[in-house]
Parts: structure tokens; C-alpha cells; sequence
């Protein structure tokens, strides 16, 4: 997968309707919560439909999975 890190773009999956994106990181840090801390990954991509960046907020657990469900799709294609 290599290093993700500000600035990176990269295929994902989105969750909201299942299509595959470019996604640019815009930023990445922790997230305290009652037992520990957790990453957050910060990433747009670019909406050609509403003519707008679409900025979202993932876990870094769930953003590698969607990376891989991206991967998977387009090998599939």
C-alpha cells in the first residue's frame, strides 16, 4: 500500500454510494476517546455531478479497508 501521508491520492471505495473516487489526504491525527486514542484520515475528492469537493472523515482501519475494496473493484473492471 505504501505510506499515506498529506497530499496523497489514492482509489477509494465510498461508503455513502459504493462508487470508487480519487480521494486527496488532507490530513491525518489522533482522536482521544474514554480508553485510547484512535487515527482519523481527512480526504476529498472532487464532485464533477454538484460541482463541489466532497470532504469526509474516515478511521485509518476503515480507510485501508476501502482502499482495498477499490483495488479489488478495479481489478475486477
Amino acid at each position: 500500500m505504501g505510506d499515506i501521508k498529506i497530499g496523497s491520492k489514492v482509489e477509494l471505495l465510498y461508503w455513502k454510494d459504493k462508487r470508487v473516487y480519487t480521494f486527496e489526504v488532507t490530513d491525518i491525527y489522533l482522536e482521544a476517546y474514554i480508553s485510547d486514542y484512535k487515527t482519523v484520515v481527512r480526504a476529498k475528492y472532487y464532485n464533477e455531478k454538484y460541482d463541489l469537493w466532497v470532504i469526509d472523515k474516515f478511521y485509518s482501519i476503515d480507510f485501508v479497508n476501502y482502499m482495498k475494496q477499490a483495488k479489488n473493484l478495479i481489478q475486477q473492471n
